[in-house]
């Protein structure tokens, strides 16, 4: 049987966040959304959720037929999803030039997403990430100057 390295996760409010983090993301996200002529991106904060209270709540949401918060994925900074083309989703418990690299890096998926079609192949999904990691810190230079 193969282990996996899953974590689980919960989405939390943005008064949940330090405010270092919270300010360097949203530094970055204008600074994007600018430059790659996106509008309306907004950020959807997440954390690291115990294991435990993360699968009861699942296991609660399905009974009560509501959409839990909670998910487990593989170790992450922050993601965006293929058809919420309007949203980031970053990790609250990370550095405030983690979140602000994060930002860049996702947004540019969203423009990736809205200029090409969804990677496919692994080449593709390659070339995607090269890409939004190139970018994020172009991106993160032009902001912080570092």
């Amino acid at each position: 049987m193969a282990t996996t390295n899953k974590e689980w996760y919960v989405e939390i409010g943005p008064d949940k966040v330090d405010s270092a983090v919270y300010l360097a993301a949203h530094l970055m996200l204008e600074h994007v959304k600018s430059e790659l002529q996106l509008d309306d991106i907004t950020i959807r904060w997440i954390k690291k959720d115990d294991p435990t209270f993360a699968k009861l709540e699942k296991l609660l949401a399905e009974i009560m037929r509501t959409k839990p918060q909670v998910f487990d994925s593989e170790p992450l900074s922050g993601f965006t999803k293929s058809f919420h083309h309007n949203a980031i989703w970053i990790r609250a418990d990370i550095s405030p030039k983690e979140a602000a690299k994060t930002v860049a890096h996702e947004v540019r998926h969203l423009w990736q997403l809205k200029h090409y079609r969804l990677p496919i192949t692994e080449e593709e999904r390659e070339a995607a990430e090269k890409d939004a990691m190139e970018y994020e810190e172009q991106a993160y230079k032009a902001v912080f100057g570092r």
